[in-house]
């Protein structure tokens, strides 16, 4: 079974470095890179330099929340966590390389899919997190929580209005009432002078008919 051809690295080749001059490094990387006998050397090398790299403190977890990727919402348990990344499960795992957004009560977490592997995946997230944060599930007032509602300020009682549809509401009531109450108005004169106008005569008539 061929070993995969991994790209050699300096990095992958720092812990050699105070052993060659400079002339014979350069030569040794070259070599390397063309060689595929040094194919399992290589193999070596890279999983010294992965386990040489600095990697954000974890804590082992198990935490519930939801999920969603593309349109749908999917439960999910993290496993493992950093300040820049996670570990969680899932009945449907998402894909390298997809955006998803985890929530777990008032915590709002972004990130990339980087590895998949079973029901399992790890995720890089956008932002840094708090440990604390995410096991009580508080919002930690990063850029995560944009859409968190909870941060914003609590809006007033009263009604403001502000926008053209409620000035057109309050003109509709106005126009309404002026037509009422004019209404009312008219109706109001018109009967007044309509009863002056049949009690003159009346009057007249019943002058006329006293002994």
């Amino acid at each position: 079974m061929d070993t995969p051809n991994v790209q050699v690295s300096q990095f992958m080749l720092t812990p050699l470095t105070p052993l060659l001059s400079k002339a014979h490094y350069s030569n040794f990387l070259t070599h390397l890179q063309h060689n595929r006998e040094w194919s399992p050397f290589i193999s070596g090398l890279h999983m010294v330099s992965i386990g040489l790299r600095k990697r954000s403190p974890r804590k082992k977890v198990r935490l519930s929340g939801r999920m969603r990727a593309d349109y749908d919402w999917i439960d999910l348990s993290i496993r493992d966590i950093s300040k820049k990344g996670l570990m969680a499960e899932s009945a449907d795992p998402p894909d390298r390389g997809h955006y998803i957004e985890i929530r777990r009560f008032e915590q709002i977490l972004i990130g990339r899919v980087v590895w998949r592997n079973g029901n399992r995946f790890g995720v890089m997230l956008s932002d840094e997190i708090d440990f604390d944060a995410v096991i009580e599930g508080k919002a930690n007032g990063t850029a995560n929580d944009r859409r968190n509602y909870s941060t914003r300020p609590e809006n007033c009682q009263a009604r403001i209005i502000q926008s053209p549809d409620d000035w057109r509401w309050v003109g509709q009531v106005f126009e309404r009432t002026s037509l009422t109450l004019g209404g009312a108005a008219i109706i109001a004169t018109t009967a007044y002078y309509a009863f002056d106008a049949i009690s003159k005569p009346m009057a007249a008539i019943g002058s006329a008919l006293k002994p």
